[in-house]
């Protein structure tokens, strides 16, 4: 969903847009979970957006692990999104671990994540904000909150977190990747696990 945020934003579109001029999706396609979708399109999105299809598949986690997923019988994500304020400030496009179970702390700045605005408490959705009749995701909305139109990125001092959490967050982030923290398991095994 990020990397096709991206590409939009490029080509000075919205994500709908693009997925509808890129990949022919329908309304209702380009405003689905892109996650998941792009699972059953791999060799849609790889053409698309000029990858290897092996590129796609490796940008792609698996549903199991996500925590943030479109619930088809009432029509909305089932959580909201988890952000790290100073990654996004950093490089505005969202990663893959926020939207995992195990997203509570940023491995890279130590700090909590926020899942809803600052300033207003309003939960940050994958799906956000509207224009016209037309639902926005989250990124195209960034960094205003869709209900009070404040900025949610202001500098702050972020809650540290504690040392064990950014640790396991790190083992995490990194058996996400493919990599397993420890060479006596692997890193499903390591996620499904941590699951429980």
């Amino acid at each position: 969903g990020s990397v096709l945020w991206r590409a939009a934003a490029a080509e000075l579109e919205s994500v709908a847009e693009f997925c509808e001029r890129t990949f022919r999706f329908s309304y209702c396609q380009a405003h689905a979970d892109l996650d998941q979708l792009a699972i059953n399109c791999t060799s849609s999105f790889s053409k698309g957006l000029g990858l290897a299809a092996h590129s796609v598949g490796r940008l792609l986690i698996d549903k199991r692990w996500l925590s943030s997923v479109f619930d088809e019988t009432a029509k909305r994500f089932e959580a909201p999104v988890k952000v790290c304020v100073e990654c996004m400030r950093q490089r505005a496009y969202g990663r893959r671990f926020w939207r995992t179970h195990f997203a509570a702390v940023c491995p890279f700045h130590r700090c909590q994540l926020i899942s809803a605005c600052r300033s207003c408490g309003a939960p940050i959705r994958y799906q956000n904000g509207f224009v016209g009749i037309t639902p926005l995701l989250w990124l195209e909305t960034w960094p205003v909150c869709s209900e009070c139109l404040e900025r949610f990125d202001q500098p702050t001092n972020p809650d540290d977190a504690q040392e064990c959490l950014v640790t396991v967050s790190s083992q995490w982030e990194m058996a996400l990747r493919g990599e397993s923290p420890f060479s006596s398991i692997g890193a499903d095994d390591f996620l499904s696990f941590s699951l429980r």
